[in-house]
């Protein structure tokens, strides 16, 4: 691991640890500066374009109605709205509860076989 003098301080640290520091530092300031609502108003409007960014790559891929843009083009605009999305989830300190995240998924899967079996039971979400 590479390690680095943080200077002023006398002590040296790791890469990662420093742009650990940074990355706390910016979420503070970025709180602190536009507030949590503002804050929650960017992870919307970020939510938003990533939406946008899958219609878009849908229709590339139907060439319904394709947008204007190289595969790679579309692809790269997605992949830029899920890191902005990610940011904003990261600087909001929203972690995803796994317990959930695999509760959802076997719900997913049991609802999707049942419709492929022609069965019409569905499993609704219970708080885990």
């Amino acid at each position: 691991m590479k390690k680095v003098m943080v200077v002023g301080r006398g002590s040296s640290k790791s890469w990662s640890q420093l742009k650990e520091i940074k990355g706390e530092l910016m979420r503070k300031v970025m709180i602190d500066k536009i507030g949590p609502a503002a804050m929650y108003e960017q992870l919307a409007e970020e939510c938003c374009e990533l939406a946008q960014a899958a219609l878009k790559a849908a229709r590339m891929m139907r060439a319904d109605n394709p947008p204007r843009k190289s595969p790679k083009e579309v692809y790269a605009d997605l992949n830029e709205e899920v890191a902005d999305v990610w940011i904003c989830l990261r600087e909001l300190d929203l972690k995803v509860d796994t317990d959930i995240v695999h509760y959802k998924e076997e719900r997913f899967l049991n609802n999707w076989h049942n419709m492929m079996c022609g069965e019409e039971t569905y499993v609704p979400f219970e708080e885990v």
